[in-house]
């Protein structure tokens, strides 16, 4: 029987170290690692790479739309502009599970997508753009996941009003960053930077700000903050933010 056809972005992937102006469109590339190319200009239409390894690879000006990225792994990558003043974007994606790991997503566009138990690790995003459901809904049954952002800088970041409750942006520079009128209940910022972020009718119950720094932080702007967890030398710029003073 004659060989499987190997499919354009096997091909692609193939020759050149540089894969410019293509589209790929209902590839099915599973599983696979792919290291040290360049993608300038492509499409990925409906294309499935669970579980696929990229390490060390380039997306200039590259859009994805309806794509799956379960599981898969970027180590090393960089999704930016090579030159085109539009922003990476990622439409109606499925990254959930995946991992992002010292990679470069300043200015990417994060929309409609699944981003359940994905995970970013020293990241650069500043000004990305985050509108991506983090829970799985099973039926009518909702299963609470996470995105978690680790040691990543992203200032001017803007995140949907959306659930993202028991997510986790730890040791993170969050300056400038939109958070409002998101629900962040049980969310962990432990350790960031939040100087300037934006949590005007945010969900803050049970959230964790120890050790998160601040010049201060606009409480009475917050929805709701029950059970917020803030370090001791938390606590005077906390009650101030509502106007009240600590004596002594």
């Amino acid at each position: 029987m004659p060989g499987a056809v190997p499919s354009p972005f096997s091909i692609a992937v193939a020759g050149e170290a540089r894969v410019d102006d293509l589209s790929f469109r209902q590839e099915d590339i599973l599983g696979v690692e792919i290291r040290d190319r360049r993608f300038t200009a492509c499409t990925f239409q409906d294309c499935d790479f669970e579980g696929s390894r990229f390490v060390a690879c380039e997306f200039l000006d590259c859009r994805f739309a309806s794509s799956k990225f379960r599981e898969a792994k970027f180590i090393g990558c960089k999704f930016g502009s090579g030159g085109d003043s539009r922003p990476i974007s990622w439409r109606f994606c499925d990254l959930s599970q995946a991992l992002f790991e010292d990679c470069g997503l300043s200015n990417n566009l994060i929309d409609k997508g699944k981003a359940f138990e994905t995970s970013f690790v020293r990241c650069a995003c500043l000004g990305l753009k985050f509108d991506a459901e983090v829970h799985r809904h099973i039926g009518k049954q909702l299963l609470v996941g996470s995105v978690r952002f680790r040691d990543c800088r992203m200032q001017f970041a803007a995140f949907a009003q959306a659930n993202y409750e028991a997510s986790v942006f730890e040791s993170c520079d969050l300056r400038d960053v939109d958070f409002s009128r998101g629900n962040y209940t049980r969310v962990s910022f432990r350790g960031s930077v939040l100087h300037n972020a934006d949590f005007t009718g945010a969900t803050l119950d049970e959230a964790d700000l120890s050790g998160a720094t601040f010049d201060s932080f606009p409480l009475a702007e917050v929805f709701s903050f029950h059970g917020l967890v803030v370090g001791r030398d938390q606590q005077a710029a906390m009650l101030a933010s509502i106007g009240i003073r600590v004596a002594g």
